[in-house]
Formats: C-alpha cells, sequence, structure tokens
C-alpha cells in the first residue's frame, strides 16, 4: 500500500501564536517564506502589494512521490481555492503557481515574470526536478505566453507544455466560459495525475460551481523521470513593477488518492469594503476596464510626447535661408504621422491627436496602423476600421485575441474615438480634453459623428495624399500612403 499523505483545509489547521502589527506569526505544519503572511482579516496571503515581491508556502515534510519498489511515480491529487486581488485602478500583477519541487530552499529564483521558481540561467534546466501549474495574469513573450489570462503546465521551465485560457468547461452543455483569475472572486482547482495512465489533469471552476466533468488542460506525460523520490508541494507567487495580492484560502492534498473535498462553508472570503471594491471593477480580460486602459495609454503618451518635443528642440537643425523645408525627413512611424507633420514637419497638439487616434485603434484591433504585405482594402487601419463602420459592423474589427471579454459599448466608443483622432483633417479631431471628458462618460460622442466625419472627407482630399518619411541614422524610408486618415 503507498504511503498516503493527507493536507486539509490548511487554514483551519494553523495555531496563532502570537499577533504581531503586520499579521501573524502560526504555528502548524506549513512553512511561509518571502512576503507570505497571514493578513490582519486572517485570510492567507502569499504577495501584496509590494513590487518585485516573492511569497511561497510549503507543506513542511516531504512527501514520497516514487515507488520503492521500481522507482515509478505514484499518483496524487490537490484541490485549493485561491484569490487574486487587485489594488484599486491596477493593472493584474504575474501570477502563482502550485509547485512539486526538491527543496524548499529555490535559491536565485526570480520574482517577475518568474514567478519565484526559476531564473534566467536555470530556467529550462532537467536539473530543476519541478512541475508547476502556473495561473498566470502576465504575457512574457520570451515564454511563449499565450495571452495575459491563462494557466500553464510547467516543467522545469516557465515555457508551458501545454497551456489554455482559464476558464472551464460547463456541465450541461459542454460550453467554454472565461474565468478572469484577477476579478477577485475565489476560485477552485483541481490538479489530478494518474500513474498508471500517466495522465495529469487540471480543471478550474468558480466557487461554488461543481467541479467540470472535462478539465481545462489534459496531458499524458510520466513525471517519474523528473521528479525525485522525496519532494515538497506548495505555492509560489510574484509581483513585478505591477502588483496583485495572491491569496490561498483553502487546501487539501492526497497521494495515491482522491484529495478530500473543502469544506467551503468554513473558509475565509472576502467581505465589506474590500467586497465592494471587487464588485465595482468591470474586468477586461485581465481586470481593467478598455476605457480604463485608454485613459492609462494617454498619461504615457503625455508624457512621452513631452519628452520628445525637448529632445526634438535640442537637435533641431537650424535651417540657412536657402535651405528648402522640403528637403527634410518628418521622424517617426508610419501610421502615426498625421497628414501636416508629414507635409510641414511641424508637430502641434492636432498631430499628437492623430497618433493617439492610431494607437485607439492599434490597442482595440490588435493590428498596426499600417501592414504593408497585406491587401490594399486592409493595409490602412483607419481606413479598414471606417470601413467596416460604414457598414454598421465595427465591431468586427476588435482584436479576436480578446476573446469578446469586453463591454459592446466601451469597445465602440474607443473605435470612434479613434477614427474621429485619425481625421485627415487637423479642424476635425477632438482636443485631448475632449478625448479624456469622452473616455470619462461624462460625455457622449456627437449624435451626427458620421455626417461630421463625411463633411470633413473633401476637405482633407488633397491632405490624405501625403509623403510620409521614416528617419534613421543609416536608413530612410520614403513611402505614399493613399488615405492616411479620415
Amino acid at each position: 500500500m503507498f504511503y498516503k499523505c493527507y493536507v486539509g483545509l490548511f487554514l483551519l489547521m494553523f495555531k496563532v501564536a502570537a499577533s504581531i502589527e503586520n499579521g501573524f506569526v502560526v504555528n502548524g505544519n506549513f512553512e511561509l517564506g518571502g512576503g507570505a503572511e497571514f493578513s490582519q482579516k486572517g485570510l492567507f496571503r502569499l504577495t501584496n502589494s509590494s513590487t518585485f515581491g516573492v511569497g511561497r508556502a510549503f507543506y513542511s515534510q516531504p512527501l514520497n512521490f516514487k515507488n520503492s519498489s521500481n522507482g515509478s511515480s505514484v499518483s496524487f491529487s490537490t484541490t485549493f481555492v485561491f484569490a487574486f486581488v487587485l489594488d484599486e485602478d491596477h493593472l493584474p500583477g504575474q501570477g502563482m503557481a502550485f509547485m512539486i519541487a526538491p527543496s524548499k530552499n529555490l535559491t536565485g529564483a526570480l520574482p517577475s515574470q518568474y514567478l519565484g521558481l526559476f531564473n534566467s540561467t536555470n530556467n529550462g534546466d532537467p536539473s530543476n526536478h519541478v512541475v508547476a501549474i502556473e495561473l498566470d495574469t502576465s504575457q512574457n513573450p520570451e515564454f511563449g505566453d499565450i495571452n495575459r489570462n491563462h494557466v500553464g503546465i510547467d516543467v522545469n521551465s516557465l515555457e508551458s507544455v501545454k497551456s489554455a485560457p482559464a476558464g472551464y468547461f460547463d456541465n450541461e452543455n459542454g460550453e467554454f466560459k472565461s474565468i478572469v483569475l484577477s476579478s477577485g472572486e475565489p476560485i477552485q482547482a483541481w490538479v489530478e495525475y494518474d500513474a498508471p495512465e500517466t495522465q495529469l489533469n487540471v480543471t478550474l471552476a468558480p466557487i461554488h460551481t461543481s467541479k467540470p466533468s472535462l478539465p481545462l488542460l489534459s496531458l499524458n506525460i510520466d513525471i517519474s523521470p523528473i521528479i525525485l523520490e522525496q519532494m515538497y508541494v506548495g505555492f509560489s507567487s510574484s509581483t513585478g513593477q505591477l502588483v496583485q495580492s495572491h491569496y490561498v484560502l483553502g487546501w487539501s492534498f492526497l497521494l495515491d488518492g482522491k484529495a478530500p473535498e473543502l469544506d467551503l462553508s468554513k473558509l475565509s472570503f472576502f467581505t465589506g469594503k474590500e467586497q465592494s471594491k471587487r464588485k465595482g471593477r468591470d474586468p477586461l480580460v485581465v481586470g481593467l476596464s478598455i476605457t480604463g486602459v485608454v485613459l492609462l495609454i494617454i498619461a504615457t503618451i503625455s508624457i512621452l510626447i513631452i519628452l520628445w518635443r525637448r529632445k526634438k528642440a535640442e537637435f533641431t537643425e537650424i535651417l540657412e535661408d536657402w535651405e528648402d523645408l522640403q528637403t527634410t525627413h518628418v521622424a517617426g512611424t508610419l501610421g502615426y504621422i498625421a497628414p501636416e507633420l508629414a507635409r510641414s514637419g511641424k508637430p502641434t497638439p492636432s498631430t499628437d491627436v492623430y497618433a493617439f487616434g492610431a494607437f485607439c485603434l492599434e490597442v482595440a484591433c490588435g493590428r498596426r496602423p499600417v501592414e504593408p504585405k497585406t491587401s490594399a482594402k486592409e493595409m490602412i487601419l483607419v481606413d479598414w476600421v471606417y470601413s467596416f463602420w460604414m457598414e454598421g459592423k465595427i465591431l468586427s474589427t476588435m482584436d479576436p485575441k480578446l476573446d469578446r471579454e469586453w463591454k459592446a459599448e466601451e469597445a465602440e466608443l474607443v473605435l470612434k474615438l479613434g477614427l474621429l483622432c485619425s481625421h485627415g483633417v487637423a479642424e476635425g479631431r477632438p482636443r485631448m480634453s475632449q478625448v479624456l471628458i469622452y473616455l470619462k462618460g461624462q460625455a457622449a460622442l456627437p449624435e451626427n459623428l458620421n455626417a461630421h466625419v463625411k463633411a470633413q472627407e473633401g476637405r482633407g482630399e488633397s491632405e490624405n495624399h501625403a509623403i510620409l518619411c521614416y528617419s534613421s541614422p543609416s536608413l530612410t524610408i520614403t513611402n505614399s500612403l493613399i488615405s492616411v486618415g479620415r
């Protein structure tokens, strides 16, 4: 008979030894590391609002994960309830992982995208002997992350062997339903490994939802060559420049059998002010509305514009009387340069609005302002979006990678505002102060917006055929763009 170890409802097993200013000192069969602590509300928190932090919790004793007779791995099962809570108006930061590791001392492991598991040197090293299930709220291209809200099976590396957008399959109709990991709502997870079948399953569901019969992830893998005989189980989480609090509200674990069900009625959840804050947040994929994202972008772009203008003023060449303005080049990225800026080389607040409009469309549509390798109809993003608007299908231009996790009215506002800001005639664009009023919902876009755009088309005809130049120290490329802005 294989050795069995049960770790059940560990929050209820902890005994408070003494209270301290920042939380509690606890006794029990668990060891906390890094920034992990009991919050003053009695909630077990791995990380808090500190930047670039790591928090871990391990079951204190090693477990025998292999059959001593033949060295093959044994089956295991675990279930836990977790919640990721954002600070007010913050984007989500990194995530958390359930892990099976050979040691509680993960020396050199980094925060941020490394989740406190690995670092840039040992990521992918077979000698790590780590199997982890990542609950990731950040998209890191170096690890091949599929989006900013996913679950992955990791083996010695943060480049997941298999991953999927966070969600679950409804037991009634089999429909896939998305889950926002950073919503602040409690979520239950199940991780089960069948050793004879070499099958690893990972399942998620909102709290108080029956366990889905179809797992979110299912991977055929023999973990015997990966793990050692004695291994530790626990959690690791991290923050980077962006932060969020990672909570574990309950956990049970069993070797060679099914982990006991959690008594959800005895778990601590959020109440009062913290609960109201979460209910007031309507997430777009990762916990922030699309208008909130655009407002954040406005602040960033404003700073960049100020720095760019100062730099430009510092290095602008003083022209002699004989020099012609037409011999100079406009530095910038194709698709962001307003027609009048390409012609005169003189930036104005209106040319800044034009660039912002192009950026709004790029964020919402997931496409660059200019795609030279596509068809003529799709080459210029602003024209492509405008054509869909005229057909009454403007929402069809939204980025499909967002999985429709956005409000139609917010998406339509950003798209139409992007078109208005990208108008080919400077007088047809709103001031940035007006843009902010629209995004904050303090005023609606003009009812005759379509007529307003059409009325400006004739005036902007001569400006739509602009020569845009991109300059670099070693290369100058000139492109003639038709209908740059509408």
